[in-house]
């Protein structure tokens, strides 16, 4: 018995989101190693991806005039021909031109991204997706998407890292998955 993965019929009513991977070309003695569940939900996001054809591109974390530095891509996560790599700076990433110019060409598409919780480049491009009217997810590990404290400092923190409000939302990737395969 083998198990089907087909799209849901929602992802036919729509076009397939534009899908932004962060965090995935680690540069050596640089980036702190990923967690296993955010490693997971990296190459899961991106096999997905694959697999539905959406369009990837991947944001590759480059200092300001300076050239890439050595690294590695996560396995599984290596750039096809047919996927676009941005290089930019710690930001948003419709602050590169190239990617602002890419996205706007893409019409109606939302936009979902993953990534690193602590990548800020990756929250970052969330919220300045809104200027575009289109919805933007971000994809995060399984289990819990926010980090409860009575802290009204550490409240204020979260609120800022994981937007839900307008036309961002966090969601898991067992539910993203859900919202855009139908498996038999």
């Amino acid at each position: 018995m083998s198990i089907i993965i087909r799209p849901s019929d929602s992802v036919f009513k729509r076009t397939t989101p534009l899908v932004l991977i962060f965090g995935a070309y680690r540069r050596f003695e640089l980036d702190p190693p990923l967690s296993q569940e955010e490693l997971d939900t990296i190459t899961q996001v991106v096999a997905l991806s694959r697999r539905l054809r959406a369009p990837l591109a991947f944001s590759r974390l480059v200092p300001e005039d300076r050239a890439p530095e050595a690294g590695v891509w996560l396995p599984d996560c290596r750039p096809k021909i047919t996927d676009r790599v941005f290089d930019h700076a710690p930001g948003s990433m419709f602050q590169n031109r190239e990617f602002a110019n890419a996205f706007r060409s893409i019409t109606r598409r939302d936009l979902v991204l993953t990534g690193p919780r602590s990548d800020s480049s990756l929250m970052a491009t969330a919220r300045d997706s809104r200027p575009y009217g289109r919805d933007a997810q971000v994809v995060l590990p399984d289990g819990a998407l926010h980090i409860r404290s009575t802290a009204t400092r550490a409240v204020r923190e979260v609120a800022a890292v994981m937007p839900q409000s307008g036309r961002i939302s966090t969601v898991n990737f067992s539910e993203w998955e859900q919202s855009v395969c139908v498996f038999e």
